[in-house]
């Protein structure tokens, strides 16, 4: 236990489940299996470790905002090429961007939460190693950062029981982020792989 209490930087259990359960933590947990919170917050607070090496800028919501073009251009790059790329222009941005592979039990996809009042983190778990639910990830993820309060943090699994108005608000920003609405009747009239294929050169996806 004493080793437990030294890894979360807490002084008692009770301590810990004051911040590690506090009520404003917003959880969407998996329909098929239970999450176990201890898990997660193993997962966590290994972000939290490994954020305090990286040096950031100060966040700006409107500096982030004007770079989603540039988070844009970065989805048609080779996975080994871009991870680089998008950590260092998050860094700029006041942005952690953390990839903490899953632990057994957590079964979630990202996390996003404030460190400072500028400074905020994005831990990716890649628990699907597939472009699409990366892409969707990280942009729900910063979608929580840029609309919704510093006072909370989410962590995010695929599958969720309940949708709460951020989680929902967070999957409409990615969803707009990759394929924009004036585009969704095209979208629509997809009926083959060639038609997918220009579909898919259009967006830039």
């Amino acid at each position: 236990m004493a080793e437990l209490l030294r890894f979360f930087e807490v002084v008692n259990p009770q301590a810990w489940e004051e911040v590690w359960l506090q009520p404003q933590a917003a959880f969407r947990t998996s329909r098929t299996y239970n999450s176990s919170i201890k898990s997660l917050s193993v997962w966590l607070r290994l972000g939290d470790i490994q954020a305090r090496t990286v040096e950031t800028g100060e966040f700006s919501r409107e500096r982030v905002a004007k770079e989603l073009p540039s988070f844009r251009s970065l989805m048609r790059k080779d996975g080994k090429s871009v991870v680089p790329k998008l950590t260092s222009l998050c860094n700029q941005l006041g942005i952690v961007l953390l990839f903490v592979p899953e632990l057994s039990g957590t079964r979630c996809s990202g996390a996003a939460r404030w460190l400072a009042p500028e400074r905020a983190l994005i831990q990716l778990s890649l628990r699907h190693k597939i472009d699409d639910h990366f892409w969707f990830t990280f942009f729900h993820e910063l979608g929580h950062l840029l609309k919704h309060s510093k006072k909370a943090f989410f962590v995010d699994s695929d599958n969720g029981h309940e949708r709460s108005v951020e989680e929902s608000e967070a999957d409409k920003f990615a969803e707009i982020c990759l394929i924009p609405s004036q585009y969704e009747a095209e979208m629509q009239n997809m009926n083959d792989l060639a038609s997918v294929q220009a579909f898919a050169k259009l967006m830039g996806l």
